[in-house]
């Protein structure tokens, strides 16, 4: 970008989610976006939500356990941040999620998105989508009144 500009372009430099992935030992952590207490300090009313999960189709040998954290306004459905640890793969996840948040997407975007699938590397659908659809109509609601999830506390239970 900086290049581009120096020769006279006027490209500008997009949203910033603060995503960042570390390995301390055999763990990798990363976040992106926003999470709970950083939401409300923004002014959001955030609510979040759990699921613990295989980094891949559990039947191939290399599957890890990984464990998400997925926190989105409870108004206006807008995925603000995203939390994974764990031994597996997690990077792919993160960047997907940095590309929803960066772009104000919703929880219907994530469950609609149409990723690359194939078992050695990654779930037949993205574990996002998972916390919302299959553990999701545990945690969460979608009503008149907008949107309802159990505390983050419940929903690891």
């Amino acid at each position: 970008m900086a290049g581009t500009n120096a020769a006279g372009g006027k490209h500008r430099f997009g949203a910033i989610t603060g995503t960042t992935a570390i390995r301390v030992f055999d763990y990798i952590l990363a976040k992106s976006g926003l999470n709970e207490r950083e939401a409300v300090k923004a002014g959001f009313d955030p609510v979040s939500s759990y699921l613990p999960d295989y980094d891949r189709d559990p039947f191939t040998q290399d599957a890890r356990m990984i464990n998400i954290k997925m926190t989105a306004d409870r108004v206006n459905h807008k995925i603000l941040g995203v939390q994974i640890v764990g031994e597996g793969e997690v990077a792919k996840r993160i960047d997907v999620a940095a590309a929803v948040i960066v772009k104000a997407g919703t929880l219907s975007d994530i469950i609609a998105l149409d990723l690359g699938y194939t078992p050695a590397y990654s779930q037949a659908i993205y574990e996002a989508a998972l916390i919302l659809k299959a553990n999701g109509f545990k945690t969460m609601r979608i009503r008149e009144g907008g949107l309802r999830m159990w505390p983050f506390k419940m929903a690891r239970e």
